[in-house]
């Protein structure tokens, strides 16, 4: 027989395949082991194609569960969700969380898991010299860190590293925590950190971390603005003690409580004698200045998360003990009324008392 291109359509009797030759049967089997290479790669192919699939749809429902997570309205409950579930998200070892605050300028870890000891606050100016801290300043998304020497010789500066640093030394993420910019006012919320992942971080690792870092960032600024007007629909806006409308919802609450429990409350109604002669006299800048000297030495005299001090109107003040007899009362009233004494006035160049 010929050696012509061979029909491989249809199966092959006992008799066909004894008839042909050699070059036809070499033909059929080169045929036949390019026909199993094509399947194999075209399965080799599907596989890789479901997976990426696999991993895409996970990734996606991780994303909208991490997404309804964050969206609480709460910053703390926000914060506590992000390092647990970005940890579990990158498959990762470490993971912390630094939020920064606008009063202080201080740039302190919120959250570490696992904790990390001896981690203080960072200066964003002064402390410029750490990874951390040069990435929130300069960069706008996550910095793919192999190891920290290779970040040092990557931006030509060498840091001071710390603490909450180590473990991003066999690689990691630092990814800033940005509202806005280009353009827009920008709002500074934080950084997280991710390190100790038993396979290293990859560029795609860095698009999730970018788009995480978005949903995290807006998540804790909304929360916080949210916190914020609720605080200042609560508050006196010259003395920082809650309002009259406040602190009369507390003290229902406060004497409800009391009632059920049968345990002891106070009410320290508090008054600046001559307040208005004071006004008439050095004007109304200057009593301004003492109403806030007052509510500061109210604040600190009774107990930060238990007592309830408010600005009841004009001069006047209340403050709700729970849990509280008349002696102890009695005692804050004076301290809060020695205090006032004492408390020094600098009215026109020259010291004054109440």
């Amino acid at each position: 027989m010929g050696t012509g291109p061979v029909d491989f359509s249809s199966h092959l009797t006992e008799a066909e395949l004894a008839d042909l030759d050699r070059d036809q049967l070499i033909q059929r089997c080169l045929g036949l082991q390019r026909a199993y290479f094509s399947l194999h790669n075209a399965v080799t192919l599907y596989k890789r194609q479901l997976s990426a699939v696999r991993d895409h749809t996970l990734k996606s429902t991780q994303m909208s569960d991490f997404s309804r997570k964050v969206n609480v309205g709460d910053s703390a409950r926000i914060s506590e969700v992000v390092v647990r579930d970005l940890v579990l998200f990158f498959d990762a070892g470490y993971g912390a969380l630094f939020l920064y605050d606008e009063d202080s300028k201080l740039l302190s870890l919120y959250r570490a898991h696992p904790e990390i000891e001896g981690q203080g606050a960072l200066d964003l100016v002064r402390d410029e010299d750490v990874l951390t801290v040069y990435v929130l300043r300069n960069q706008r998304e996550p910095l793919l860190v192999e190891d920290l020497q290779s970040a040092e010789a990557a931006v030509g500066k060498e840091f001071r590293h710390i603490p909450a640093e180590q473990p991003l030394a066999k690689g990691g993420l630092v990814c800033p925590l940005v509202v806005g910019g280009r353009g827009e006012e920008e709002i500074i919320v934080g950084v997280v950190l991710l390190g100790n992942k038993e396979k290293p971080f990859t560029r795609q690792d860095v698009e999730m971390a970018t788009m995480l870092s978005e949903m995290i960032s807006t998540a804790i600024s909304t929360s916080r603005l949210v916190e914020e007007m609720s605080r200042l629909a609560e508050t006196d806006g010259l003395t920082r003690l809650y309002n009259h409308r406040h602190f009369q919802q507390e003290l229902d609450r406060s004497i409800a409580m009391t009632r059920r429990y049968k345990s002891p409350l106070s009410l320290a109604m508090i008054d600046i004698d001559k307040f208005k002669a004071f006004n008439d006299s050095h004007g109304h800048q200057a009593g301004d200045h003492v109403l806030r000297e007052v509510s500061r030495i109210i604040r600190l005299s009774v107990r930060d998360t238990v007592d309830l001090a408010a600005r009841y109107g004009g001069e006047e003040f209340a403050v709700i003990m729970p849990s509280t007899d008349l002696a102890g009362a009695q005692i804050v009233a004076e301290r809060i009324c020695s205090s006032v004494r004492t408390m020094p006035l600098h009215i026109g160049g020259e010291a004054n008392h109440l």
